[in-house]
């Protein structure tokens, strides 16, 4: 509108008109209001309408204007998201809603009648005095009076006469306006100025904030953002702006620059944890396009936006912390090896696996055990992987993955059932436990069920559950395998020697053990000449049990040996596992007879077993030099013998003459002070030295007994290897032994050595006390004196059947001169047929 103080001045300098009183006729009808007064306020009123109209156009593009750039700048920076975006919109769309409503429309739905527009004209222009506003509100009365008509036809004249001089738009203040319509310019100058130097950004502009499409501003940075997860620090991406993290775990997180993007001075991220204080950390930068940032020990979800140049987030990325997988639960459903007998049985005398938990970081199974290893874990999975030093299998949705070695290139492993269960929570891998995984090294052999493992292996389970979170730490257990050992074989000879006869027997005897059961003993021999062992069975109880005791003989004269020929024998047996052939020895190695034990196993994995006891070697020889090297043998038993009496004699002499010396000094005199002479005399240091002789004397008297007790076994065992030889007309000459020199060797052991010992302790016992007696030495001396005795008569017999051998070896070399001097007589009976036919 028109400045009221200007309107009034232009208004208030116009002429005024001469009044001349009017005469009219009485009772004329009203006069119509002039033409001109109609066409000024028309104009006026057009005016008026133009002006609302202009104004509110003005105002609805100075926001359209104000919005473009605050949105533009706002959108181009943090890229909003499309519900902001469109909330940004639907506020515009309502803001120009409001703005023509209350702008425009509301203006334009009031009443622009000539009486309104009349006013605004008299207010502008006092000058016209009412009249303008007299003339439109009598014009439209009823029959007025002559007077008054003319009044006002008089009015109505000096009106017309004013209103061209009027100027309408004095009436209008145009400085809003204009300051609005120059705002509106700017923004439309702004943005077409814009338009055409970056018209693909607004055209994207346009797409995005107008049609709310999803395209992206382009910017000359970018950051890929991922997560570096345990193990093996995989590259893992935020799915739909989410990645799910392992609570407690370390949270490493990577921002890379794609290639052709600019590499920011730095990068940074607002760390908003659910829980906690919210950070601001500054990322490091690695190499030439990454950033790297550790969050130690990430126990609460966390949103994340990124920084770095014209880069920023887009939308959050959230870190969802989640429970780790982890094994509940570990067992072996095991099957034993047949051979153990360890498998419990049903009805149908099948079979039945054993469950196994694990619950230390050490296993152990029998060789060549069958077993399904089953995890249970504490949320689904959607794969695992096993790991071994020489094989690692990863079983996931897509398939299984073999991989021997670990590092090779994955090959497929079908599998018949699914090694993880429906619901994702459990596990089971079929494997076979070995002894001698050889097979398994074999990188051309193709990977079967159930996969073997070598005999000590640490077994590793990581899980991979549905959260794609893969265990940091794997679940680890040493499995050791316990080998079928082969029987244990304790075996010796009695009454034997490594010389025998064309017609002895060998004694063995001793015990086979074996972890399962021993079966099959037997004797293995062959001659040294020949490559292949025979055999022959025990005759005593074989029946399986896991300890056997065996006392064999075998016998010799079956085979017909010659003199000279020697003899390999072997005890062989095998265990519960016997199934597969046996494995001979190697005949080069045995130079005699051994007692090994063989056991081979059934098990393909474990292969044939082999245990030895020890080797014996014989050689055939004739009676005569049998019964030569046992008089050798007797000889040197009776020197020992002699030495054990002369020894003996010793201790019983040192006894008497200790005795004598302690006699003397306890009987004589000590003069005293007065004179008389005492019997008394100092005893301490001859009971020291009596005692100890005594001691002395209980340590001899052991010693004796046990080189006693070594001749009474070695002639136990001369007596038997005569009779296991079975030498002709040796009977005689076992009786000499037995009766002779055995028995009464027995009966010293036994008796007198006994009876000298607690002589010899009654005897140390009474100087402990100091008070020893005649009568306990006297006693101590007839018992050594007994033994002597004994002794020396044992003595006396083995002279005698030296003498007997003696005997025995004249007559055999008498024998073999005469075949001696047989040999040479015919061999010159020979040379002189040969000479008598020369001539």
């Amino acid at each position: 509108m028109a400045d009221p103080k200007t309107s009034e001045t232009r208004v208030n300098s116009m002429p005024e008109l001469p009044r001349t009183p009017l005469r009219l006729p009485v009772d004329m009808p009203p006069p119509a209001p002039p033409l001109a007064a109609r066409r000024i306020l028309s104009r006026l009123g057009a005016l008026v309408r133009t002006y609302v109209v202009v104004e509110g156009a003005a105002l609805v593009l100075a926001v359209l204007g104000a919005t473009f750039w605050l949105s533009f700048g706002l959108d181009r920076w943090l890229e909003l998201s499309r519900l902001i975006r469109f909330c940004v919109l639907l506020a515009t769309g309502l803001a120009c809603f409001g703005l023509v409503s209350v702008f425009v429309l509301m203006r334009l739905m009031r009443d622009f009648n000539l009486r309104s527009l009349a006013l605004v004209l008299e207010r502008k222009f006092p000058g016209l005095d009412d009249g303008l506003i007299t003339t439109i509100e009598m014009s439209g009365r009823t029959a007025q009076s002559p007077l008054t008509a003319s009044m006002l036809e008089r009015t109505a004249n000096q009106v017309t006469q004013l209103l061209p001089e009027l100027k309408l738009s004095s009436v209008f203040n145009l400085r809003p306006l204009l300051r609005t319509v120059m705002i509106a310019g700017m923004f439309l100058l702004t943005i077409g100025a814009w338009t055409a130097y970056a018209q693909g950004d607004v055209e994207l502009w346009y797409r995005r904030n107008v049609l709310l499409r999803e395209e992206l501003w382009p910017r000359e940075t970018d950051l890929k953002i991922y997560v570096l997860a345990d193990p093996d620090e995989r590259m893992m991406e935020f799915r739909d702006g989410i990645y799910k993290h392992p609570q407690g775990a370390n949270l490493t997180l990577i921002a890379e620059v794609p290639e052709g993007r600019r590499v920011p001075s730095q990068v940074w991220f607002n760390y908003s944890p659910e829980t906690g204080r919210a950070d601001r950390p500054t990322m490091a930068k690695l190499g030439d396009r990454k950033f790297q940032f550790t969050l130690p020990g990430v126990h609460s979800s966390a949103r994340l936006w990124f920084y770095g140049g014209d880069y920023s987030s887009r939308t959050p990325l959230t870190v969802q912390v989640v429970r780790p997988p982890k094994v509940d639960g570990l067992v072996l459903d095991c099957l034993y090896p047949e051979y153990t007998n360890k498998n419990s049985r049903d009805e149908k005398n099948a079979m039945l696996r054993e469950l196994i938990p694990v619950q230390s970081s050490d296993v152990a199974l029998p060789a060549g055990t069958d077993f399904i290893l089953r995890a249970k874990s504490n949320k689904p999975l959607q794969g695992f992987r096993l790991q071994t030093d020489l094989w690692t299998l990863e079983a996931s949705s897509g398939g299984v993955k073999f991989r021997s070695p670990p590092e090779a290139e994955p090959v497929d492993l079908a599998s018949e059932k699914p090694l993880v269960s429906k619901d994702g929570r459990e596990l089971a891998v079929p494997c076979v436990l070995t002894t001698r995984p050889a097979a398994m090294r074999e990188k051309t052999a193709p990977p079967a069920w159930p996969l073997h493992l070598p005999p000590t292996v640490a077994v590793a389970i990581l899980l991979h559950d549905t959260d794609d979170i893969v265990t940091a730490e794997p679940n680890r257990f040493n499995l050791n395998s316990i080998p079928d050992a082969p029987p244990t074989v304790v075996a010796e000879l009695k009454g034997i020697g490594n010389s025998i006869t064309r017609q002895a027997r060998i004694p063995v005897q001793g015990m086979i053990v074996d972890d399962y059961g021993v079966v099959a003993p037997r004797f293995e021999f062959k001659l040294e000449s020949e490559s292949h062992f025979e055999t022959r069975p025990f005759v005593g109880d074989v029946q399986q049990r896991k300890e056997m005791a065996f006392s064999e003989k075998f016998e010799i004269l079956p085979l017909d040996l010659m003199i000279g020929q020697k003899l390999v024998l072997a005890v062989s047996a095998a265990d519960a596992a016997d199934g597969l052939p046996v494995i001979h020895t190697d005949p080069l190695s045995l130079v005699g007879l051994s007692l090994p034990m063989f056991a081979p196993d059934p098990n393909e994995l474990l292969g044939p077993h082999r245990s030895q006891g020890e080797r014996y070697t014989f050689e055939i020889v004739t009676n005569e030099e049998l019964l030569a090297q046992i008089a050798a043998r007797e000889l040197n038993l009776r020197q020992r013998l002699e030495q054990i009496i002369s020894e003996v004699k010793n201790t019983r002499r040192d006894l008497q003459l200790e005795f004598t010396r302690f006699e003397k000094a306890r009987t004589a005199p000590v003069p005293t002070g007065t004179g008389e002479v005492t019997p008394q005399a100092p005893l301490s240091q001859s009971f020291e030295e009596f005692l100890a002789i005594a001691e002395r004397s209980v340590s001899q008297v052991a010693k004796n007994r046990n080189e006693t007790q070594s001749v009474e076994e070695a002639f136990r065992d001369i007596r038997n290897e005569l009779e296991n030889n079975a030498v002709p007309d040796v009977k005689a000459l076992l009786q000499r032994v037995d009766d002779g020199i055995v028995k009464p060797l027995n009966s010293v052991n036994t008796k007198d050595y006994q009876t000298v010992d607690n002589a010899l302790t009654a005897l140390k016992q009474g100087l402990e006390a100091r008070q020893p007696s005649t009568q306990q030495l006297d006693e101590t001396v007839d018992n050594f004196n007994t033994t002597i005795t004994h002794l020396e008569s044992v003595l006396a017999q083995m002279l005698k059947l030296e003498s007997y051998n003696e005997a025995i070896q004249l007559l055999r070399e008498i024998i073999m001169q005469q075949e001696e001097l047989r040999d040479k007589t015919k061999a010159e009976k020979k040379r002189q047929a040969i000479e008598g036919l020369q001539d």
